[in-house]
């Protein structure tokens, strides 16, 4: 199907050099060059099945008529500042594919960092029994439960629509280990008698009077319910998430979420608490205050 503006393909040949170039003008207005290029190859990648070695060494190969017209198609999306996480419909995430679609949030780069952090300091552990708050795509619960050996993981999300894609990703990507439910976090006290031996969480962490310094494609296009908390209580998942790790997290168990730097000591002061023997404010790659590891007493 054709979506373009007046009705006719925008490349004059089946190049891909004339792909890229288009792509090209359409991305730059909207990220700077050291992102814009990288998504261009990704895109023609995607669409076209062509590496970017191939491209480098053969920018004239020919593309076929089918491929021209999914990626041009994709472009214009593009221009219209839909993530091309979304264009594409796949991300790559700790070594798994995952699909997503405007109904999840896009796994970021930092979500990943808290993942490797887990596993890193967790593979030595069998056994484990592991409560995702919030799973969206399922990014955490996949990754970890296909790394963190005999575990298993309860995946829990308001949205059915993002349960759904959950189970697709882990049918695809053929983990059995994780069982997910669609649970309102803050208003239902599913979990009576379970315990668990550790709970993860990036939450919604952002306040609503942050969305004006939002980026166009995140804050116009991916779901509002993962990204943003009420200005007057921007804390209201990390208090839930405490109070449920007084309830259902085991002696010595673990609590790590992903958080709003601009919260940090907020955020931490929550889990400085008698509950909690050990919490630890945690760096990304980038320097920010973005992690909390907690310890049960």
């Amino acid at each position: 199907m054709q979506n373009f503006p007046d009705g006719k393909v925008p490349v004059t040949d089946n190049k891909a050099s004339s792909l890229l170039k288009l792509a090209r003008t359409a991305l730059t207005p909207l990220y700077p060059l050291s992102e814009a290029e990288p998504m261009t190859f990704w895109l023609l990648e995607h669409f076209t099945g062509i590496h970017k070695n191939k491209l480098l060494q053969e920018p004239d190969v020919h593309v076929n008529q089918s491929a021209v017209i999914h990626f041009c198609n994709a472009v214009e999306e593009l221009k219209k500042g839909t993530p091309i996480q979304y264009v594409v419909g796949v991300v790559d995430f700790y070594k798994l594919k995952l699909n997503v679609n405007p109904t999840v949030l896009i796994p970021r780069p930092e979500t990943e960092e808290l993942v490797d952090i887990i596993i890193h300091e967790n593979k030595e552990r069998t056994g484990l029994r592991i409560l995702d708050i919030g799973t969206g795509s399922g990014c955490i619960a996949l990754s970890l439960a296909a790394h963190l050996i005999g575990s298993t993981v309860t995946a829990i999300d308001i949205s059915r629509e993002a349960l759904t894609l959950a189970i697709e990703n882990a049918t695809f990507n053929k983990i059995k280990n994780v069982e997910f439910l669609e649970i309102d976090f803050l208003e239902e006290n599913y979990f009576v008698e379970k315990e668990f031996d550790m709970i993860v969480s990036n939450p919604p962490y952002i306040a609503l009077t942050e969305k004006s310094t939002l980026e166009k494609h995140v804050a116009d296009f991916e779901p509002e319910i993962a990204l943003f908390v009420p200005d007057h209580d921007p804390l209201v998942f990390y208090k839930g998430i405490a109070a449920m790790a007084k309830d259902h997290l085991k002696p010595k168990g673990m609590v790590y979420v992903e958080i709003n730097e601009m919260f940090a000591k907020e955020t931490l002061k929550i889990f400085t608490s008698d509950s909690f023997s050990s919490v630890i404010l945690k760096t990304d790659l980038f320097g920010k205050n973005r992690f909390i590891k907690a310890e049960k007493i």
